[in-house]
């Protein structure tokens, strides 16, 4: 196994070795003599494999280097007047409120944090409503990722999703905790243009055997 195919499947472990070993290279005179190893090397590797400061600099920009694929995230990047709908019960009419969602990238254009501010109506009541999420793409596993939490739960929402072929449409899964027992869930971004996409939620619902749409927030882009 060459030292790059090492650091890519070992991943954490070997990142903080790495670090140590810069530390070792940089540190003053009489830190650096208490110091013995010289390499990054795991258990059992064979010899010969180790990775040098040069290789673990590269590897380590490679790491952090946006992949293709976060282009893909670009147009939900900006402040959009946001519409909610969401469905009280299948074929009804959906109750609609408004807000406004600020996207930005953060960590070197590698992941977009979402900032909600608005109001949600369910049930015939409306609420404040605020919340952030990050979305991102992983080079390592090849998926989406998504993180959300709001004033009305006290629960962190994760999904994640393979990268599809149609780059205008971003699809992430997971399950969250509710009075029923897990539930199936699933948001899908669907960018229409740079000015306009919408995020649709669709979640499993008792006694069905697919899940179904149960809302969704249209985005149109504010001028700056």
């Amino acid at each position: 196994m060459s030292c790059r195919k090492m650091w890519m499947t070992a991943g954490c472990g070997v990142a903080l070795g790495a670090w140590a070993m810069f530390w070792m290279h940089h540190a003053p005179r009489g830190q650096q003599a208490r110091v013995v190893p010289v390499s990054v090397r795991q258990e059992g590797q064979p010899e010969g494999m180790e990775c040098t400061p040069d290789q673990i600099k590269q590897m380590l920009e490679e790491q952090g280097r946006p992949a293709p694929e976060h282009k893909n995230l670009q147009p939900l990047v900006g402040t959009f007047d946001a519409e909610m709908a969401f469905l009280i019960e299948p074929g009804g009419e959906p109750e609609v409120s408004k807000g406004v969602s600020r996207n930005k990238w953060i960590m070197g254009e590698k992941f977009v944090q979402m900032n909600f501010a608005g109001s949600m109506s369910m049930a015939g009541a409306e609420f404040p409503f605020t919340g952030m999420g990050i979305l991102g793409y992983d080079k390592m596993t090849g998926q989406y990722h998504m993180m959300w939490i709001d004033s009305l739960s006290t629960t962190m929402l994760t999904s994640t999703g393979k990268a599809g072929q149609n780059a205008k449409e971003i699809a992430v899964s997971g399950t969250a905790a509710s009075p029923v027992g897990q539930t199936e869930m699933k948001h899908v971004f669907k960018v229409e243009s740079n000015e306009k996409h919408v995020l649709e939620f669709w979640q499993g619902m008792p006694g069905q055997g697919e899940m179904m749409k149960v809302g969704w927030i249209t985005y149109t882009r504010k001028a700056d």
